[in-house]
This record gives C-alpha cells, sequence and structure tokens, in this order.
C-alpha cells in the first residue's frame, strides 16, 4: 500500500491504498481547502447512483451549499471504517460535522483477496492488533464455480481504537438497512449477506456515535439489496436532515 494523492479542486488529499478507484461511483470535490472544511461526506458506493441526479451526495451537496465541504466518495474499492480512520489521520482536516455511511463493506462477504486488502489498511495504523479472516460459507459466482467467501472478525482491541478515535470527531454515521432474504432482485446474494448487514450496526452501536436507524428496505427502497433507489435516497436524505 502506497499514499495515494488525489485532486480535490482545491488541493491534494491522500488516501492509503494500491489504487484510486476508477468506477462510475468514484467521486471527489470540494468547495473550499482542507483547512476550512465545514463538512465531510465520507462514502462508500452507495453515495452515488447510476444516475447522478438521484445520488444521495447531489442532494446532500445541494443542502449544504452555503457551507465549505469535501466529498469522497468511494475512493477507493473497498471503503471501510479503517480507510476513514486513515484518512482523518492522513490529512489535516478539522471539520464540524462528518457524515459517514461506511461499515457495510467492513462486515458482508467477501473474496479473500479482498479480505487481506482490509486487514492491510488495520495494520497501516494498528500494528500488533489481531484481525482474523472467517469463512462464511460457500457461493456460486457469476462464472458458476463455487468459492468460499470471508469476513473480518475485529479483535476487540481494534474495536477500542476505533471507539476511541471516533469518539474524539463530530461523526455522524448512516446505519446499513436491513433486507428480507426473500427480496427479489436479479442475482441471488449469499444467506450470510443478510445475518451480517445486523454486523454493520453492531460496530457502529459499538463506536457510540450519533446515527441515524434505517430499519428495513424493499424493492421500492433498494434494487439489489444494497444499492438505493431514487426513492430510497430520497428516503435516507430526509432521515439525515430531520436529525440534524
Amino acid at each position: 500500500m502506497q499514499n495515494l494523492k488525489i485532486n480535490t479542486g482545491f488541493e491534494e488529499i491522500i488516501l492509503l491504498g494500491n489504487n484510486v478507484y476508477n468506477g462510475h461511483d468514484f467521486f471527489i470535490n470540494a468547495n473550499a481547502l482542507l483547512k476550512d472544511v465545514e463538512v465531510l461526506f465520507f462514502f462508500d458506493s452507495r453515495g452515488i447512483s447510476k444516475n447522478w441526479e438521484t445520488s444521495l451526495i447531489k442532494m446532500l451537496l445541494e443542502y449544504f451549499h452555503t457551507s465549505k465541504y469535501l466529498a469522497v466518495v468511494r475512493p477507493l474499492e473497498l471503503t471501510t471504517w479503517a480507510t476513514l480512520y486513515n484518512f482523518l489521520h492522513q490529512n489535516r482536516i478539522d471539520p464540524d460535522l462528518i457524515i459517514t455511511n461506511v461499515g457495510i463493506v467492513d462486515c458482508t462477504p467477501k473474496k479473500y483477496l479482498h479480505c487481506q486488502s482490509m486487514v492491510e489498511q488495520i495494520i497501516f495504523s494498528s500494528e500488533g492488533l489481531t484481525t482474523t479472516i472467517q469463512p462464511l460459507e460457500e457461493y456460486k459466482m457469476s462464472n458458476g464455480e463455487m468459492e468460499m467467501l470471508f469476513t473480518l472478525n475485529y479483535s476487540e482491541l481494534y474495536k477500542l481504537q476505533l471507539k476511541n478515535f471516533f469518539s474524539t470527531v463530530p461523526l455522524f454515521a448512516i446505519k446499513t438497512p436491513l433486507v428480507d432474504p426473500n427480496i427479489t432482485i436479479d442475482r441471488k446474494r449469499p444467506l450470510s449477506f443478510f445475518t451480517q448487514l445486523h454486523k454493520t450496526n453492531e460496530l457502529i452501536d459499538l463506536i457510540v456515535c450519533k446515527s441515524i436507524d434505517l430499519g428495513f428496505f424493499d424493492n421500492q427502497l433498494t434494487y439489489d439489496a444494497v444499492h438505493w433507489t431514487q426513492e430510497g435516497n430520497k428516503f435516507v436524505f430526509d432521515k439525515i436532515v430531520n436529525q440534524i
């Protein structure tokens, strides 16, 4: 892993990773210097929809247009709590408010290689802490082959490290909506995916930060059990604005 420098339109930010993500949901933009930023938005892929006009980040930037902000959406392929932790330690930024939706990538099933990448993020700032990679279940991949999927078991010491640090910053976390395993979607997700959704919110509860609970999402609010529809984005946006 290395320090990746990305231009915000005003100055560069630093992210720890192997490569900057280059998908449609990558987005980094600021309207001020880092030292002046009042609001930081730090999102995973759910921050941007296929249609920009219906994206959650677009709604938030319009709402906060009079504030000095920095928006960081899926800067790396895997955007996790460790990504945010390292970002805040590597950049000189002291916002009045941090809004994030990270967490689903931390806990849901993924390939072993992706888990290793997440461990590298953790080791960067937590040398000596143990994080184990746990097998969850075998799953038929898009190529028809069966492959074991895994998740990370964060150690109690690492959870405490997250809690101790994030209790010192003005963090506002968007919890992951729960989804019925019987939801009708184009590609069926592994059963462990749905049980692990609870883990994403348990981690937020453990961190003890301000948060919003989104409850259960159905086909009206999510189209693939992860990403949100236009109605889902509006629902989340209204929840954020009402709480803030």
